[in-house]
């Protein structure tokens, strides 16, 4: 087998915003080992680099969500790309607490790195919360059959009473995004070793577990049309009509949206309830920040006033 061969079965096909995510990963962790090791120069640069390549990622991200009507991915992206933008100002100023926050990201993408791009890993995370789904869904009654998806392996579900719908579980489904997130934040709590290792461990298996009771959730409504009362909210904003599909969209696009934000707001108070030093640097961001925004507005003003007299 020729390597070009090898490295196709390992490997993902990288786009240019994988490029740009890389680039920024990169960056953040460059930055975190040049700081341990004493290193100043060009820190700041890499830094300021990093988070706006970083913002850039999360534009693109939320223009990709914008045509499949993912109102929440699309708001999350846009809010992840303004504060990285942000972040960037406060790197190029040397104020923190962008080191804190270049750390818990640098940890992000190199937990994220291998799920996203080694497709032995991928393949076993999607393998996993199929599996789990599946049972899942045996509890609840379903008995859904297994079939090849857009991801090229059996990660599909399609249900007796809904065959016209294949049911994919893809890398959105995982929560390996938020499990990373979590653990790039515990990673830079002021916590031992054993103990930050321990709560990322709890987080992530919490995060996990909860994620694939979204994904239950989802296919009951397919398979099970529970939400199919609310044609008359999701036929005007989807234009679908089909009890089983109309239950779907409405658990997928609208009822488990609103759930992840309560879910992960009450995994976060639970994290910095275990670990307060987390609160401190959040805090810290939001004090920094409301006194740049104070500022700005006072530059305005001032500007308004000198504008007035002319």
């Amino acid at each position: 087998m020729s390597s070009t061969a090898v490295l196709r079965r390992v490997l993902k096909v990288i786009t240019l915003a994988d490029v740009v995510f890389l680039v920024s990963v990169a960056g953040f962790t460059v930055s975190v080992l040049a700081r341990r090791g004493g290193l100043t120069r060009g820190v700041r640069g890499s830094e300021v680099c990093a988070w706006l390549l970083f913002a850039g990622f999360w534009v693109g991200e939320a223009a990709g969500h914008v045509p499949d009507r993912r109102l929440f991915l699309t708001v999350v992206s846009v809010a992840t790309a303004t504060v990285s933008a942000y972040v960037s100002t406060l790197a190029a100023r040397g104020r923190d607490p962008h080191r804190q926050l270049t750390a818990a990201f640098a940890v992000m993408g190199l937990l994220y790195v291998p799920y996203q791009f080694l497709l032995p890993v991928y393949h076993a995370v999607l393998g996993a919360v199929t599996a789990h789904t599946v049972w899942g869904l045996g509890v609840v009654g379903f008995d859904p059959g297994l079939e090849v998806g857009v991801t090229g392996q059996p990660t599909a579900l399609r249900f007796a009473a809904a065959p016209f719908v294949q049911y994919n579980i893809v890398s959105a489904c995982t929560g390996v995004n938020a499990i990373a997130l979590f653990a790039g934040i515990v990673a830079v709590a002021d916590a031992s070793l054993r103990r930050r290792v321990a709560v990322a461990v709890a987080v992530g298996a919490l995060v996990y577990c909860l994620n694939v009771v979204r994904t239950v959730v989802v296919g009951g409504a397919l398979g099970g049309a529970w939400f199919a009362f609310a044609r008359p909210v999701v036929e005007p904003l989807f234009g679908v009509t089909r009890p089983p599909v109309v239950s779907f969209y409405f658990a997928e696009y609208l009822l488990v949206q609103m759930l992840v934000v309560v879910v992960l707001s009450g995994v976060y108070l639970a994290v910095v309830r275990v670990l307060p030093s987390v609160q401190g640097f959040v805090d810290e961001l939001l004090s920094v920040a409301v006194a740049d925004a104070g500022g700005f507005r006072s530059r305005a003003t001032r500007r308004g006033a000198r504008d007035g007299q002319r």
